[in-house]
């Protein structure tokens, strides 16, 4: 994997976690002195993470963590439930075996991880983007990784984790078996419900 893309995964999920609150400046100097990188790879992972809109340049300033605007993530929730929904059915279809092993590996150690008291956000987000991958169609896949980018930020903030984590086990589980015995209607209809619960639940508590 380039530096750039490990730095990106690695900016990316501070974000999406609050560890950079919005506004947050990032400076370039500290960056590069913390993954003892130069400009050039930083700034490949900047990019990318702007194509993702979760950061902003601003002339004679530099980078900041783009600003939660809410309309802009009801907007965005409002196609992810769709394309959720043609994500899984096209799962369904078109998943081989490793997909299955690795969607159940995730499941067995978001499990594990709940029982011992850990956080799990991770799982719930590695198993999503192994339905897309699964689908075999980049643009749906690329799209539903930069709205979901999107909406977590805001999830993260208005929804408590360990208040979640059971159902989300739950609901995964479902979804899987549908995957793996190719029952694309039921797929399509248990991933458009999974991701519409988390739209409702930020729709009744900021929208």
């Amino acid at each position: 994997m380039k530096i750039s893309k490990k730095i990106f995964i690695t900016l990316r999920d501070r974000i999406i976690n609050l560890e950079y609150p919005p506004e947050t400046q990032l400076s370039e100097e500290v960056l590069c002195k913390e993954f003892q990188i130069s400009r050039t790879p930083l700034r490949e992972a900047l990019h990318e993470l702007a194509d993702m809109n979760l950061v902003q340049s601003i002339p004679r300033y530099g980078t900041i963590i783009k600003p939660i605007e809410v309309n802009e993530i009801r907007n965005a929730y409002e196609m992810k439930v769709h394309l959720e929904q043609l994500a899984g059915s096209l799962a369904a279809k078109r998943a081989k075996k490793k997909h299955l092993n690795e969607l159940r590996n995730i499941l067995d150690d978001y499990e594990r991880a709940f029982d011992q008291g850990e956080e799990g956000a991770e799982y719930d987000v590695n198993f999503h983007e192994i339905i897309y991958e699964a689908t075999h169609n980049n643009v749906l896949e690329q799209t539903l990784k930069k709205l979901t980018s999107q909406c977590l930020r805001f999830c993260r903030l208005i929804i408590p984790e360990h208040l979640e984590t059971n159902r989300s086990i739950s609901e995964l589980n479902g979804i899987y078996r549908a995957i793996k015995t190719k029952d694309r209607e039921l797929s399509a209809v248990l991933c458009k419900q999974h991701a519409q619960y988390y739209f409702d639940r930020i729709r009744e508590a900021a929208i």
